[in-house]
C-alpha cells in the first residue's frame, strides 16, 4: 500500500502544502449559509462570504 501511494507520500515531505487556510473558509461559508437558511437572494449570501473573508484578511493579512 505504501509503495502505491509513495508519489504522493514523497511530495508531501518535499511540498509542506497544507489545507487548512481552505478548510477555514470553508467552515465559515458553512456557518453562513446555516444563518441565512431561508434567504433566497444568492447575490446577498455571495456578499456575506465576501464580508467575512475580507474582515479576516484585514485581522490577519499573511
Amino acid at each position: 500500500m505504501l509503495m502505491k501511494h509513495s508519489y504522493g507520500i514523497l511530495n508531501h515531505c518535499d511540498y509542506k502544502i497544507h489545507t487548512s487556510k481552505l478548510e477555514g473558509v470553508n467552515n465559515k461559508i458553512k456557518v453562513i449559509k446555516r444563518k441565512a437558511y431561508g434567504f433566497h437572494d444568492e447575490r446577498y449570501f455571495s456578499l456575506k462570504i465576501i464580508q467575512a473573508l475580507q474582515t479576516n484578511l484585514e485581522k490577519n493579512p499573511k
